[in-house]
């Protein structure tokens, strides 16, 4: 594979909906200490913020080598908003992504730069929540993943089986942490109908699908902020969660026909598959419970998979026998 040219532009996709000033702008000024010598082309796709893209990138200070350029949409969530910034990078070389409330340290772009110059096609590293310190890649593969390493930099690990085994389960690249060659984005897009959930994974499961080479980095190279996370808006049981969990099994559903040729993967969605419509369902059942049910779109997955209706009775005995430990234990 062909590595990276010193003159190469790498392109950051930052889609942008916040509520709060000055989120962004700190996120910002953690893109213009990257340590690279490379052309860094910004682009924040405003997705309608409440709070304009355009006043937060006036206290900005690029260095010479960085441009940043804001394109407003109407609303329409943050993958329509990472389509958008992709359409309007087509023409570099490299894209990495960064949501509006997270910060990189300043080797970030750099190390995907070497990675690129050592033929890699993805590079991805550890992500920390800033508030809570939780980390993702220890965290969600605690057995951890199989990772050789390579003698150019002691941070920097090869993944050694296909990277669609890993992003079926997991955030094996967290949105802020994910760089990639253009070349293999090609014409992949996110789904703008998984709106709430799942887009991330299908879209990195989709770029895995074409087996890319993959770097993997120890270092944690994000801090997670805590701006608006349309993910996690509402309660359990809400009408919210609820459609969360149908765009999270719409997003399994769709990576079936990517891992027919990846035995692993294939077994992987499958129990991800059968775990996503027992909690759709139980989900489902305590949002009847408190209302506002979104009945049109349950009828629509189960539509697309009848299988789900068939996680109800098991969802309702395990929410019964849940009530009456609760009960038992509130007793004692």
């Amino acid at each position: 594979l062909a590595g990276a040219r010193e003159d190469s532009v790498i392109g950051v996709v930052i889609p942008y909906f916040q509520r709060q000033r000055g989120i962004l702008e700190r996120t910002l000024h953690s893109v213009t200490k990257q340590d690279t010598t490379v052309p860094v082309e910004i682009v924040v796709v405003d997705d309608g913020s409440p709070v304009p893209g355009e006043g937060e990138v006036e206290n900005v200070s690029l260095p010479r080598n960085f441009s940043l350029r804001v394109i407003r949409q109407n609303n329409a969530g943050p993958g329509a908003a990472r389509n958008k910034g992709i359409e309007a990078l087509k023409n570099v070389p490299y894209i990495a992504f960064l949501d509006s409330d997270d910060c990189w340290k300043p080797y970030h772009l750099s190390s995907a730069f070497t990675a690129f110059k050592h033929g890699f096609d993805c590079y991805t590293a550890e992500a920390e929540e800033e508030e809570t310190g939780f980390r993702y890649l220890s965290s969600f593969f605690k057995d951890g993943l199989p990772l050789a390493s390579l003698d150019f930099a002691p941070w920097a690990h090869e993944l050694t089986q296909p990277m669609i085994n890993f992003s079926v389960i997991g955030p094996i690249s967290t949105s802020s942490t994910l760089v990639v060659r253009n070349a293999l984005i090609g014409e992949t897009r996110f789904n703008t109908a998984l709106r709430t959930a799942g887009e991330d994974g299908l879209f990195r499961t989709m770029l895995a699908a074409k087996s890319p080479r993959t770097l993997v980095s120890s270092r944690v190279d994000t801090l997670l902020g805590k701006g608006v996370n349309i993910f996690s808006e509402g309660g359990w049981g809400d009408r919210a969660a609820t459609m969360r969990s149908i765009c999270f099994l719409k997003s399994r559903l769709l990576m079936r026909p990517l891992v027919g040729t990846f035995p692993v993967a294939k077994e992987r969605v499958e129990a991800s598959i059968e775990k996503a419509r027992y909690d759709l369902c139980r989900c489902a059942l305590a949002n009847i419970r408190r209302g506002g049910f979104p009945l049109m779109d349950f009828l629509g997955i189960c539509a697309n998979d009848p299988l789900a209706i068939l996680s109800v009775p098991k969802s309702l005995i395990n929410a019964v026998i849940g009530t009456l430990r609760y009960q038992s234990c509130a007793k004692n």
